[in-house]
């Protein structure tokens, strides 16, 4: 091919060889199964997966009983080269140890220039070295990082400091009120300061405070919390391939499916809370109140999690290309 028909072109690492698309590595060392998995797990591949008869012939040929594999006694779940029998397939116990071949994607390299030698100046593309769901793992620690302080402060509402209120501001598990007396405690009594809502300091408010659609948005908040750390942790073992490299399609795929659900209750809880406060059956004067940057960082972190939801979605669709 000639030196300007190349755009960008694709290499494989020394010792590797190269073949559609894929490059292997042949491992002399017997090891077994989940061994040579794991091995090529951390030199980031996976063992071969062999996709056609081509890349069979191709496999055999670097490696110069018709009826196997036959898993005799239901016992042999794992297959390899038979060597005396001209390289076909022979199921084997998993246990055993045998040399493997390791595979995975070449990198990319664009920005090449044509010399006398051909290709030549070559430099990798950035991005082809980054792990792939490095952009979905940062928003969806950033989205845990801006939900986990909504979820905490106490400024989703609050009241104009000019204004004349005697509500202050309130967050999902605290209100905060300046000498406040509700006209439905016949003790008359009066409310300084900032309390956990269900300490007995509000047990006299605790109805009016908590109606059942801000009980609603306590349990969606905490509930997405809870998805965000859970989908975290599994994305983080497989982005760093603590897991095996098969599941990560999977987890990533099933992060992407739980972030795209947490997108949905965030802004469930945004719309309702918007629209509540508005309701004069809630907080005093709700004309002098107004959403405060708790509420901003709710929405902050609904937006990352649907960036994180089609970054997972990429990335698994991507991984799924280079598999197969």
């Amino acid at each position: 091919m000639a030196c300007d028909e190349y755009n960008s072109i694709e290499i494989c690492p020394d010792g590797w060889v190269r073949f559609q698309g894929s490059c292997y590595f042949l491992h002399h060392d017997p090891k077994t199964f989940t061994e040579a998995e794991h091995y090529c797990t951390q030199h980031g591949s996976h063992l071969v997966h062999v996709n056609n008869i081509f890349e069979n012939k191709f496999l055999k040929d670097r490696l110069t009983h018709q009826r196997q594999p036959n898993d005799d006694s239901h016992a042999q779940d794992c297959v390899h080269f038979y060597v005396p029998n001209e390289f076909t397939w022979n199921d084997y116990q998993c246990s055993s140890q045998f040399p493997f071949i390791c595979e995975k994607r070449p990198a990319d390299i664009e920005n090449c220039q044509c010399g006398s030698s051909g290709i030549v100046g070559c430099e990798s593309d950035k991005f082809s070295k980054m792990e792939k769901g490095t952009y979905a793992m940062f928003c969806l620690c950033f989205a845990i990082f801006c939900l986990l302080i909504a979820f905490a402060s106490p400024y989703w509402v609050e009241s104009f400091e000019k204004s004349d209120n005697k509500f202050v501001k309130c967050g999902l598990w605290e209100f905060c009120f300046n000498d406040y007396s509700f006209w439905k405690d016949y003790n008359g009594k009066r409310f300084l300061g900032c309390w956990y809502i269900f300490s007995d300091q509000y047990r006299p408010l605790w109805e009016w405070l908590s109606p059942p659609w801000f009980i609603g948005c306590q349990v969606m908040i905490s509930v997405t919390l809870l998805f965000q750390v859970v989908s975290c942790v599994v994305a983080t073992l497989a982005y760093w391939r603590c897991l095996p490299m098969y599941l990560k399609e999977i987890i990533y795929m099933g992060t992407a499916l739980v972030a795209l659900l947490c997108t949905v209750l965030i802004f469930i809880t945004l719309i309702l809370m918007g629209i509540k406060k508005e309701d004069r059956g809630w907080m005093p004067r709700p004309d002098q109140n107004y959403l405060s940057w708790s509420y901003g960082l709710a929405c902050i972190s609904g937006w990352f999690m649907l960036f994180a939801a089609g970054a997972f979605a990429k990335a698994a669709s991507d991984d799924t290309k280079e598999r197969y």
